[in-house]
């Protein structure tokens, strides 16, 4: 694996992981 897929491969998952907390969010607002 080269270090640019390794480093796209890891901004993918960082990006996922921030919509999917942004969706949680906007979908329980109550809960923060």
């Amino acid at each position: 694996m080269s270090a640019d897929a390794i480093m796209w491969l890891v901004l993918l998952i960082a990006g996922l992981c921030l919509f999917g907390y942004l969706l949680a969010v906007l979908i329980h607002p109550e809960k923060w």
